[in-house]
């Protein structure tokens, strides 16, 4: 998690400190303000997965299942959203380059431990 949180402020502060939202392109067609989108697909999941864990503890049943594994792959694929758009971004600088680290710290926890192995070994 502490490698996830640390790939979290990389990416961040480039994305809103170093690049120019006036020149950012996502994917070549959309405008900065795609990273709107890419971080709410991140965040709001995000902030539902502990409150629907804590509800399936309590009552368990397979809507509440089928919710939990819903947000938990919302936020890898916001996340592998994410690490495509750095990839394409300009400038490519040494900042890129932590911010894409950052990324694949932030993916290793979203997409491998919460996405795929998490819902594996809790199966409902």
């Amino acid at each position: 998690m502490f490698v996830a949180a640390t790939g979290y402020f990389l990416f961040s502060h480039y994305i809103y400190r170093r690049m120019d939202p006036a020149e950012t392109r996502l994917f070549g067609r959309f405008s900065y303000a795609g990273f709107n989108w890419i971080y709410a697909a991140i965040l709001i999941p995000s902030a539902l997965w502990l409150p629907l864990t804590n509800a399936m503890v309590e009552n368990p049943g397979p809507v509440l299942w089928a919710l939990i594994c819903a947000s938990l792959y919302s936020v890898a694929i916001g996340t592998i959203f994410l690490f495509f758009a750095l990839l394409g971004a300009k400038p490519n600088d040494r900042g890129r380059t932590w911010a894409i680290a950052g990324a694949l710290g932030f993916g290793l926890q979203t997409v491998v431990l919460d996405a795929l192995i998490w819902p594996a070994y809790f199966p409902y």
